[in-house]
């Protein structure tokens, strides 16, 4: 729920046919995007492009070059990773991701303190069925794994199946989390008035730094990302000639992609 909730003001939509094309162009992606869940007024959809046009400026400039330099670290040292690294890699990444959300949680209190209450019910209805569409899919598990190594042999999907079997518990328990926070979202916005969103209850759906996590949750996280890392090593050491070059071949065009922004 919270990624779609950011989706309305955070610079993340590089899909579609021009990845750099969507970057650039997220002022007014934004409003395209987010008529999927509510209908603004023109006031509100120019006020929207306009913060997203700074959010998207500041990300350039703050946010870009990390990125790119734990790609390059990537592409120089994948070989030599130990698992240590990767797990380290994964927590740099995931404060990156809190350093964004930390940055959109203003606007996002802002925006939502504009919509009325036939809005304020469209969109809880929207980002509702929405999350009820992200359940896990047969197959999700291979699918990410063959965009970074291409086709994958039978022991490789072996060792990646035995891995989400293993996660299943640590999936269903952060579903439930997810539902708790999307619970907590929707208290916060149907309880405020018209002139003011619960700044307190709203953080609470809508977690800017990790230290906010239950330590359940915490817990769960760090053995799924140790887990992660293992696999990670463990698929190194299966990999092909041509899946390292086409491991080592996404990663720069990852690169050039992130330097093109």
């Amino acid at each position: 729920m919270k990624k779609c909730v950011l989706l309305i003001l955070c610079a993340t939509i590089l899909v579609g046919c021009s990845q750099r094309l969507a970057y650039n162009n997220l002022g007014w992606l934004a409003s395209y995007y987010i008529s999927d869940f509510v209908d603004l007024t023109d006031q509100q959809e120019d006020q929207l492009e306009s913060d997203v046009e700074a959010l998207v400026n500041w990300h350039r400039q703050s946010e870009l070059p990390k990125y790119q330099s734990q790609v390059q670290l990537l592409i120089n040292n994948w070989q030599e990773m130990t698992e240590a690294d990767v797990v380290a890699l994964f927590d740099t990444t995931r404060h990156y991701w809190y350093s964004v959300v930390a940055q959109v949680f203003p606007k996002l209190v802002h925006h939502l303190n504009t919509l009325n209450r036939q809005q304020k019910e469209m969109l809880i209805t929207n980002l509702e069925t929405q999350l009820l569409k992200d359940e896990w899919q047969d197959g999700d598990q291979y699918r990410r794994y063959e965009r970074w190594l291409g086709k994958l042999n039978n022991a490789q999907r072996a060792i990646i199946n035995e891995h989400y079997q293993q996660g299943e518990f640590a999936r269903q328990v952060w579903r439930a989390h997810q539902q708790r926070r999307f619970n907590q979202f929707k208290q916060a916005l149907m309880l405020s008035n018209d002139e003011h969103l619960s700044r307190d209850l709203f953080q609470k759906a809508i977690v800017t730094e990790p230290q906010q996590l239950p330590a359940r949750i915490v817990e769960i996280q760090n053995r799924r990302i140790a887990a992660t890392a293992s696999l990670a090593i463990r698929l190194r050491a299966t990999m092909s000639d041509k899946q390292e070059a086409h491991f080592e071949e996404e990663l720069r065009d990852l690169l050039e992609l992130l330097k093109s922004l």
